[in-house]
């Protein structure tokens, strides 16, 4: 969206600078958004033809600080472990019942 025309002819001129700006943000933004989308489907053929290749199973990139991200980790790891050990115990009682 660009600036409107009553504004350029009859607006404050500094204006422009901003509606610029905001121009130049949009596309660096839908070019970085292209750039991951390529990722991804690099990802996936790569995933699809590859020996030992695999899609990735989170996000490339986050909004998130690492220690979100370690701490979102640490706690999928804790949910893994809780359900094995929570697996293991029903096959025991299911050997012993």
């Amino acid at each position: 969206m660009g600036m409107p025309a009553e504004e350029f002819w009859h607006g404050d001129p500094s204006l422009a600078a901003g509606y610029r700006e905001a121009w130049r943000m949009r596309m660096q933004s839908a070019y970085k958004a292209e750039w991951r989308e390529g990722l991804y489907v690099a990802n996936a053929i790569a995933a699809c033809f590859g020996k030992d290749s695999t899609y990735p199973e989170e996000p490339l990139f986050t909004m998130e600080s690492p220690e979100e991200v370690e701490a979102r980790k640490a706690m999928a790891a804790m949910e893994r472990m809780k359900a094995a050990f929570i697996s293991r115990v029903e096959k025991i009682a299911a050997e012993k019942g």
